[in-house]
């Protein structure tokens, strides 16, 4: 590509150019501010907090992350345990060793 043409394409696209620059910067700027405003607040809990009001705030994000586990679980189609018994139950079908009186072995259904 000759020198002309590089230079032609260079002055057709400087505008843009700087409009696009000028939107980074802001992007940019915008991050840093988000950054800043997270560390501040972080920063504010470090400072508030005590041992003894972290204790059962901890306990409540422990609590409110096991039942979201929980409901994660209960919305799968097949957990490891189902998987599991399904597989128990197949291989007792298949060879039926000692007779089971109190339950039968059926292998779950999933819709």
């Amino acid at each position: 590509m000759p020198i002309a043409e590089v230079e032609a394409a260079l002055r057709k696209f400087k505008k843009d150019e700087a409009t696009i620059n000028c939107k980074l910067k802001t992007i940019d700027d915008s991050r840093e501010r988000i950054v800043l405003k997270n560390f501040e607040s972080f920063s504010r809990i470090q400072s508030v907090l005590t041992e003894e009001e972290a204790v059962p705030r901890n306990k409540a994000l422990i609590s409110e992350l096991e039942t979201v586990k929980g409901n994660l679980r209960s919305k799968a189609i097949y957990s490891p345990l189902e998987m599991q018994w399904k597989k128990i139950c197949e291989n007792y079908k298949a060879d039926q060793a000692l007779p089971v009186t109190t339950w039968k072995c059926v292998s779950p259904v999933f819709v």
